[in-house]
């Protein structure tokens, strides 16, 4: 037993049951659509192509389109951040700040609002449980 600092008493403490677990395995949530289906609700709510979501584009203004189809992938997908960067040739730093600003401007900016309404709208009014979920938006 090592000796404690001065003034403070060394206590014997059992890890308790988060401990035990290991650190990469935390649990995944269920995904609520397939990815293809939620780049389709995307390419279809924005009125973009996949080239154009995947392109990002430097400056304030950005490509919001890009922000919301991040920010969507995280939602419902499953995908880790590392994931969605992998596939839209971004950081998982640049994919967080997508997420942010989502969020952040989701009630403030009327054209990011009208997205993330139709895409929530989806999965809230049940369509993927319905055939072709994009030909009901």
């Amino acid at each position: 037993r090592e000796e404690s600092p001065a003034g403070f008493e060394t206590i014997a403490m059992e890890p308790g049951p988060l401990a035990r677990l290991p650190r990469a395995s935390a649990p995944q949530a269920q995904p609520l659509l397939p990815v293809e289906e939620a780049i389709a609700a995307v390419t279809l709510v924005t009125g973009m192509n996949l080239t154009d979501l995947r392109e990002g584009q430097v400056g304030r203004k950005g490509n919001p389109a890009r922000w919301v189809t991040l920010w969507w992938l995280h939602e419902v997908t499953g995908l880790s951040q590392a994931a969605i960067g992998r596939m839209f040739a971004a950081t998982p730093a640049t994919v967080n700040r997508s997420l942010a600003r989502v969020r952040a401007r989701r009630h403030l900016d009327p054209q990011i609002a009208e997205w993330v309404g139709k895409l929530e709208g989806l999965v809230a009014s049940g369509l993927r449980q319905k055939k072709g979920i994009i030909d009901n938006v």
